[in-house]
């Protein structure tokens, strides 16, 4: 997914304007995401959020990791529920 650029492990992004590869110039301290320049026509881009992309998405699992495990059975089953019924309402659409 990310290749070498400057010596560390950032995605390269290539400009939409002038097709030019685009350099770090830094991480936002407040969002995370890389901050990206060209250095031909001088655009500015905000990338991926580095922590996410380095970890996946936390929040589903911060999450399910503070519920006691009753709680995400009875999520579980739930959402499978609500999935069944979902099936049942297409195939008495299509064969209606």
């Amino acid at each position: 997914m990310a290749e070498q650029q400057n010596g560390n492990d950032y995605p390269k992004v290539v400009c939409e304007k002038c097709k030019t590869e685009m350099q770090v110039i830094g991480v936002g301290t407040a969002s995370g995401r890389l901050k990206y320049r060209c250095p031909a026509c001088g655009v500015e881009f905000l990338g991926k959020n580095l922590i996410a992309m380095r970890h996946g998405s936390l929040g589903g699992k911060a999450r399910a990791s503070r519920l006691s495990p009753e709680k995400r059975q009875e999520i579980a089953e739930k959402a499978g529920n609500a999935f069944a019924e979902k099936i049942r309402e297409r195939k008495k659409e299509s064969s209606g």
